[in-house]
């Protein structure tokens, strides 16, 4: 992940592996199982090639901070409720580690998927906590932003010309994946991450968790008596745990499972493939 190779952040490897051993201490889990768990922040967190002096945190990107921030109130959490009653120590922000999860897997995905088709890629900073742009050598920019805050005016429109905004409410999709090129409108797809630590993702769950961004989300603004731009492609919902079937396969409403701890599955690898067949056809 070439936008983290900038930084030296061993506070966040170590607070990674504190909250992988409290993990570990809470759920039972194997020595492995840990070295899966803090695995991907270590990998996040560590600098290429060796640095004598660690990046402050100060200038970390923002989705560092988040994860950093994350970590710690699981460890202020976990600090306030150790004395006796260690077993039950509130893990609740651990949700926020794995939206960061999937915008990093997505990412990853996402280039694994365009090697060799890619004529030029960016970071992009504008509106979100991180993104990324990848141009196609046919002219077509596929693009994803982490964690951005789409309100009721256009947005993003630096990045596709008739940018997006909300009908409904502010709304902060873990993963928004665009596709643009000369010929044809935008597309757009959320991929929205749904942690669970005891129970699984329901199908009427994932239907309400979806619906806020399908139908509250707006691309452009379309030539109509309302005003109203067209609606974005698909939401994905992320979780976890085991990823529940819609009733059709026509459901623009679907799930995807991505384990928090392991290697990106084909499933996923899947997901994310059929989602750029779909946002460039």
């Amino acid at each position: 992940m070439s936008e983290y190779e900038d930084f030296d952040c061993p506070a966040l490897a170590s607070a990674a592996l504190a909250v992988a051993r409290i993990v570990r201490t809470t759920e039972g889990l194997s020595t492995e199982e840990v070295s899966w768990i803090v695995a991907p922040f270590l990998r996040v967190a560590a600098k290429a090639g060796g640095s004598s002096q660690p990046t402050p945190i100060s200038s970390w990107p923002a989705s560092l901070i988040h994860v950093w921030e994350s970590l710690q109130l699981v460890l202020s959490a976990f600090d306030a409720t150790r004395n006796g009653v260690q077993a039950s120590a509130p893990l609740s922000e651990i949700w926020r580690l794995y939206e960061g999860w999937v915008g990093i897997c997505t990412k990853r995905t996402i280039g694994e998927e365009l090697a060799g088709v890619v004529a030029s890629e960016r970071l992009q900073m504008v509106g979100a906590d991180w993104g990324h742009a990848w141009t196609l050598s046919d002219g077509t920019v596929i693009g994803m932003l982490a964690q951005a805050i789409v309100t009721s005016t256009q947005a993003f429109t630096s990045m596709f010309p008739e940018g997006i905004s909300s009908s409904s409410s502010d709304l902060r999709p873990d993963v928004l994946l665009f596709a643009t090129n000369p010929q044809g409108p935008t597309r757009v797809a959320v991929l929205d991450a749904k942690y669970r630590a005891f129970e699984t993702l329901t199908r009427e769950a994932a239907a309400t968790g979806g619906s806020k961004y399908m139908w509250g989300l707006e691309v452009g603004q379309a030539a109509s008596a309302d005003g109203h731009g067209h609606r974005i492609l698909s939401v994905t919902l992320v979780s976890n745990e085991t990823s529940p079937r819609m009733h059709r396969a026509s459901s623009r409403i679907g799930s995807a499972r991505l384990p928090f701890y392991q290697d990106v599955p084909d499933s996923f690898r899947r997901t994310v493939r059929n989602l750029l067949v779909s946002l460039t056809t």
